[in-house]
């Protein structure tokens, strides 16, 4: 998880941190031992659940799950949740997610991609430089469904 650490204007430790799989944690206590501007993060792997990609339209805040759309989209979600509780000191923006469906959709529809994809692995060293930079010169020119254009805008 990462962390970060701060202090209110009352002199009150806050801590928030954000797990890799985009949970997200906020305590306020009133220690005093803590350093303000303390960072850590952590050097295991996370445990990343598969992505769901059944979700093929923009998803608001409730809908926002780290499987359909990812940790930095699930953890804006919780921030979210978080700011709008009674107690919470902070605010944040209301947005809208795009799910990792909408890209597996707009691949699909690339032929070169899933060859190129599906070849990647056995790929020698010397040509997967070569091939990344193809595969990234595609997924530039994907183009998002009307419907998910439409419900961003």
């Amino acid at each position: 998880a990462n962390e970060l650490v701060s202090r209110t204007a009352s002199d009150q430790r806050v801590k928030l941190s954000v797990s890799m799989n985009g949970s997200v944690e906020l305590s306020v206590s009133d220690e005093s031992h803590t350093d303000a501007n303390a960072s850590t993060a952590s050097n295991t792997l996370p445990n990343v659940a598969a992505p769901d990609v059944k979700a093929r339209k923009v998803l608001d805040m409730s809908s926002i799950t780290a499987e359909s759309c990812g940790a930095k989209a699930n953890a804006s979600s919780a921030l979210f949740n978080l700011a709008n509780t009674s107690s919470a000191s902070f605010s944040a923006p209301t947005s809208v997610a795009i799910p990792f469906g909408v890209f597996f959709e707009a691949q699909q529809s690339c032929a070169a991609y899933g060859k190129l994809i599906k070849e990647f692995d056995a790929l020698p060293l010397a040509e997967k430089e070569d091939a990344s930079c193809k595969l990234r010169a595609m997924v530039e020119r994907f183009e998002p469904p009307a419907k998910v254009l439409d419900a961003v805008q």
